[in-house]
């Protein structure tokens, strides 16, 4: 169960807009990228907001490297705050909804101590009940070490925990640790990839007795596959020998809302003949996961509970020490496909079934985790 929504700061809680900013100090765009790239870029930045050295100790080191570029350094220690622009448009009220909801919010963020001057210009940062920075343990994100130093300082548990933050490579190390992650974009993508997570629901290793609720859905989900035109599946496929023996091997898995059944998926760990005759090329070459028969109830659908679903599937695979998983779905299958894009798959090529006598072809896809 989700009790601490953890949101890092720049990009999340306030905007920010370096070339913006240095665009208008040193009068052109070509002069900002100079700038960004050579005088103060990125891994200075990062030092930054290590906190082994002071801001002032840095900006006075980099002004002794690049003389010509004193004044624009200057200015961008006592401009600083004039980087951040505004919250988020709806951040505030999400945040203060999850608040009244009962949910602990938390910040975690790579910043140096000129972040108080950011703190001290936006009222957001008021809604948190705590926080960690980098400069104050001296590790930076994706790190493991910050997250962790994280989880301790605040005594929580990984799993309880939602980290969202603008930078993919922040949400693989928070998930790498055990935290559930969103990349944030916006606000109203936030919200529906947020509240699934907050719904109370588990992820069950599918009993005999639930084949038929699981049937239910996934003949359900092929019958409505067939009415929209869409070749996937057929009113004979999957069959239910299929579900039965997912289950009997002890790989099939029901997602719950409290006690109903609302979506099915096989996850396996011994390899899909069909993905040894790839037409194309897979990330790895070792062992991986793989998740099939994928399914949300009918009269659960446009909830975000097949992301949940694959999330939660990827989290086993993760617990079960798999370094990459891989799927697969028809040409045709667009929420499938979008979801897939959105959560980090990569497209590796094609691959052949053999079904009732006829070749069906699928796109496959992989994600290293």
């Amino acid at each position: 169960m989700i009790k601490n929504i953890v949101f890092d700061f720049g990009g999340v809680l306030v905007e920010y807009d370096f070339m913006r900013f240095f665009t208008a100090v040193l009068g052109s765009g070509p002069q900002a990228e100079y700038f960004l790239q050579h005088v103060f870029p990125e891994h200075v930045n990062a030092e930054m907001d290590l906190g082994l050295l002071t801001p002032r100790q840095i900006i006075d080191r980099q002004q002794r490297l690049w003389p010509d570029y004193t004044d624009a350094l200057e200015t961008f220690y006592h401009r600083y705050t004039d980087i951040f622009t505004r919250e988020p448009e709806g951040m505030r009220t999400l945040m203060a909804d999850l608040k009244a909801r009962g949910y602990r919010l938390l910040g975690l963020s790579n910043w140096s101590e000129k972040v108080y001057e950011v703190m001290d210009k936006f009222d957001i940062f008021k809604l948190l009940d705590g926080y960690l920075l980098s400069k104050d343990v001296h590790l930076l994100k994706p790190h493991a070490d910050i997250y962790h130093s994280f989880l301790r300082q605040f005594n929580v548990r990984a799993h309880e925990c939602v980290f969202i933050d603008d930078k993919p490579e922040n949400i693989i190390g928070a998930r790498r640790v055990g935290m559930y992650g969103i990349t944030f974009t916006d606000t109203p993508r936030l919200i529906h990839e947020l509240e699934p997570l907050l719904m109370p629901y588990t992820l069950d290793t599918a009993r005999p007795d639930d084949a038929a609720e699981a049937w239910r859905i996934v003949h359900d989900a092929a019958l409505d596959m067939m009415a929209r035109g869409r070749d996937q599946w057929t009113d004979r496929y999957p069959p239910r020998e299929a579900i039965i023996a997912d289950i009997d091997r002890g790989n099939g898995y029901v997602l719950r809302l409290g006690t109903q059944t609302v979506g099915y998926a096989a996850v396996t760990f011994d390899g899909e003949p069909a993905y040894d005759r790839l037409q194309g090329k897979w990330l790895t070459n070792g062992p991986y996961a793989t998740i099939h028969r994928t399914a949300i109830d009918l009269d659960h659908r446009q909830r975000g509970l097949a992301r949940l679903l694959l999330t939660e599937a990827e989290r086993l695979c993760r617990h079960r020490g798999m370094p990459a998983i891989r799927i697969d779905t028809n040409h045709d299958n667009a929420e499938m496909l979008g979801l897939i894009h959105s959560m980090g798959y990569t497209p590796c090529g094609r691959c052949h079934y053999l079904r009732n006598g006829d070749t069906v072809e699928r796109m496959a896809f992989e994600k290293v985790l």
